[in-house]
């Protein structure tokens, strides 16, 4: 008794959810809805559409003369002339001298006036690019600490600064504070 209720349970189901797969198209004249979406074939599409173009309809791209005179390109820098160098230039220098181990942790640079900063999780240390016009900046080039935005009575103070970069934490290793410094 209890399979033949099962069964016809089961095929109740299974007539249900067909009948609920299954589309009404819409009457002419008749407006689709969303659930008439699906029902569209690739015809009616190209109705509503316009027929698509073919790759030989498509008008020559013009190719540009070479008397023309050149647009504005770039000189390259003079070997006199430094590139300023970037907080992923100063990261990458670390990591290749092995001093950068563990995941990468983003920093909330915000906090502290920084413009960006990084740190991993298996090194000591963490490392700000600032704005050195910004008066978090200013202060810790004199020597002194900062305070953290947002949590009061908590402040940083940096082990060494190497232009726009400041390098924190008290137990940083004296080999990170040399690769930092010579960074350049």
């Amino acid at each position: 008794m209890k399979k033949k209720l099962f069964i016809l349970l089961s095929l109740f189901a299974l007539s249900m959810v067909l009948a609920a797969c299954g589309g009404k198209e819409p009457e002419a004249g008749e407006p689709a809805t969303t659930s008439d979406v699906g029902s569209i074939t690739p015809e009616e599409d190209n109705e509503a559409t316009g027929p698509e173009e073919s790759p030989d309809s498509a008008q020559p791209e013009e190719i540009p003369e070479s008397n023309a005179e050149p647009e504005n390109i770039p000189e390259p820098p003079l070997e006199d002339e430094k590139t300023e160098k970037t907080l992923d230039d100063l990261e990458a220098y670390l990591s290749s001298q092995g001093l950068l181990s563990g995941e990468r942790v983003q920093m909330g640079a915000d906090l502290i006036g920084a413009v960006a900063g990084f740190k991993y999780k298996g090194s000591i240390g963490e490392i700000y690019e600032y704005d050195t016009g910004a008066e978090e900046y200013k202060k810790l080039s004199n020597g002194e600490e900062i305070p953290i935005k947002g949590m009061e009575g908590y402040t940083m103070k940096a082990i060494s600064i190497n232009g726009k970069f400041v390098l924190f934490g008290d137990d940083a290793p004296q080999d990170l504070i040399d690769a930092f410094n010579a960074f350049e």
